[in-house]
């Protein structure tokens, strides 16, 4: 076959506008490059070759552009450098789940019910709530002593037994590094400044975080179930 013949043979692969032969459609291909493209006009239409089949494959590989956290630490361990890991917080750690339920009695508006404890320097990776009637107009914050809706804002639920994942962008992947305690609202990472006193239970230094859900708008439900589920990761 002369290379005229062998370029309209293969023209509407490497112009991107047709899949692989025996490979599947590979769509939005990128244009082959002058090099790739010579080797497969003199191998062509020769599809059992190793070689043209391998280079005919290679057209289906795209490379990122750009990469996750923390991914871009990852793929920059190049070269003689330090290497820089991520911690087990941002991979290959164990998910762990506190979960919580609380039965609904006409809690009323702009109560705060302590949801969970969590050790700080983990990660929360998901939050699910399930409830098994409606809220109605009674909303549902969750956050801290410090911020009422720091991980999730203030929403009604009118789903029944409907497993619904909530929270912020913010509250997800990020590390706890700043806890309060649900009963006195002290601070729970210890430093001079916060108190010269040795870490105690009720915050100064316990290394944990009290998870605490707040109502508004309206009473909660006279009956039924909330449960909410906290997925976390730290080791």
């Amino acid at each position: 076959m002369s290379h005229i013949g062998k370029i309209e043979t293969f023209k509407p692969i490497y112009d991107g506008s047709l899949g692989i032969p025996g490979l599947g459609v590979a769509p939005a291909m990128p244009k082959m490059d002058a090099a790739l493209a010579r080797l497969l006009m003199d191998r062509a239409p020769d599809y059992d070759d190793p070689e043209v089949r391998r280079a005919m494959r290679n057209l289906c590989f795209t490379t990122a552009g750009s990469y996750f956290t923390p991914m871009n630490n990852i793929v920059a361990n190049v070269g003689g450098a330090v290497q820089n890991l991520p911690g087990v917080f941002q991979h290959g750690g164990r998910q762990r789940t506190y979960g919580g339920s609380l039965t609904y009695a006409a809690q009323a508006a702009a109560s705060v019910i302590g949801l969970c404890r969590l050790p700080l320097f983990g990660v929360i990776v998901g939050i699910t709530l399930v409830t098994s009637v409606s809220t109605g107009s009674a909303t549902l914050a969750i956050g801290d002593a410090n911020s009422s809706n720091v991980y999730v804002a203030a929403s009604a639920y009118t789903s029944a037994d409907t497993p619904t994942r909530i929270g912020k962008t913010s509250a997800h992947f990020a590390q706890l590094m700043q806890g309060y305690d649900a009963t006195t609202g002290n601070p729970t990472n210890f430093s001079s400044g916060q108190n010269a006193a040795p870490p105690n239970p009720g915050g100064f230094g316990s290394l944990y975080e009290d998870v605490l859900v707040t109502t508004a708008a309206a009473s909660l439900p006279g009956s039924g179930t909330l449960v909410i589920l906290v997925d976390y990761v730290i080791d």
